[in-house]
């Protein structure tokens, strides 16, 4: 029986002084960190937080800042006319003619909810106010040489994130199910927390591309070598098929298609004749209304559509009475969308702007 004794404390002992060991070796485990795990000050980690940050350059021609974004929908003014941008394809739809018209020219409908690259938000009531952001705007990152680089980036959702302490020790396991969501986590230890941290990726992960291509990465390194590879800034790329002028082309039938739908077009020109409307037919007539009711036909022409030599289009409005000749002559079309056609007179450089009022 002493014998048997012995050997259960001996049993016992050599128990205790293993389980005391494993508590001060590295092992590998659900609970510790693996070897690759990444430390919070990784050139990797300020890659991934670049690319979850809020793009606060994709407004720009909206806003001419790189500070911050305005939530959408927002209501502009152009020439004192009304327009909602509900979406990202239709401030990219716009984008072109914002980039042409001079800042006065547009106006916001106030209150815009400004926000910045951490998400962070704030109310803006006035033109002043706004433009004291613009002006105070010197740096919208966080100080790392890293941010915004990779805005262009993004993943597909959802993504698994392990967390480790600097100890290694298991912390938290998290599903990351939008950009939101992933630079919150890792705000939660990267800047609200004083400790360090190690944070590890569960591969593969999907990252989709400005260009809209997407690659498959099974590794830290190969996550990477795909950020260094975006080229979120290659300004050489000239893909729009746009003219000289970088606005939105559109082709005589496009143009045509769009005058003679069942919408009026509202003249957006406070000089001379803003508040009338334009209504062209399918037979080349074009009338001039003093407001979009049919019945108030002020003058009546024609018009035709052709290609000018310079690629964009031609839209010639025909012979007006004295006190609509500011209409007549031949425009260049320098903008087309579904809401919006932007005129330059091909003589004198004046420019129009017609409004499609069924939006």
């Amino acid at each position: 029986m002493k014998n048997m004794f012995n050997l259960k404390s001996i049993l016992s002992f050599v128990l205790i002084i293993s389980i005391m060991s494993c508590q001060n070796e590295p092992i590998q485990s659900a609970d510790t960190a693996p070897s690759n795990a990444l430390e919070t000050d990784a050139p990797l980690v300020g890659m991934i937080r670049s690319a979850a940050a809020n793009d606060v350059s994709y407004d720009n021609s909206l806003d001419d800042s790189d500070c911050f974004s305005i939530a959408l929908p927002v209501t502009i003014l152009i020439a004192d006319v009304p327009m909602v941008i509900e979406d990202l394809a239709s401030l990219e739809a716009l984008s072109d003619l914002l980039d042409a018209l001079a800042d006065d020219d547009v106006e916001f409908v106030f209150p815009i909810t400004l926000i910045f690259s951490d998400y962070s938000e704030v109310v803006v009531q006035t033109q002043e106010v706004l433009e004291e952001y613009i002006n105070s705007c010197v740096d919208s990152t966080d100080g790392s040489d890293d941010s915004e680089s990779y805005s262009c980036v993004d993943f597909v959702y959802p993504i698994s994130i392990s967390t480790y302490d600097e100890n290694g020790e298991f912390v938290n396991a998290s599903q990351v199910l939008s950009e939101t969501d992933l630079y919150e986590l890792f705000d939660d230890y990267y800047l609200s927390n004083d400790n360090f941290y190690y944070f590890a990726l569960d591969y593969p992960v999907t990252l989709v591309f400005q260009d809209g291509s997407e690659v498959a990465v099974y590794s830290d390194a190969e996550l990477e070598a795909a950020f260094m590879d975006s080229q979120c800034y290659d300004d050489s790329m000239d893909d729009t098929g746009d003219n000289d002028l970088g606005m939105g082309y559109c082709s005589v039938a496009e143009l045509t298609s769009a005058l003679t739908d069942d919408c009026l077009y509202f003249i957006a020109d406070s000089a001379s004749g803003s508040g009338m409307f334009l209504d062209f037919d399918n037979n080349g007539a074009v009338s001039i209304l003093a407001d979009d009711a049919d019945n108030t036909v002020l003058t009546t022409t024609t018009f035709t559509v052709t290609d000018d030599a310079s690629v964009m289009v031609l839209l010639t409005i025909n012979d007006l009475p004295a006190d609509f000749d500011f209409l007549s002559g031949e425009w260049l079309v320098t903008y087309c969308d579904d809401d919006i056609l932007a005129l330059i007179d091909s003589s004198s450089g004046y420019a129009l702007l017609l409004v499609d009022n069924c939006q």
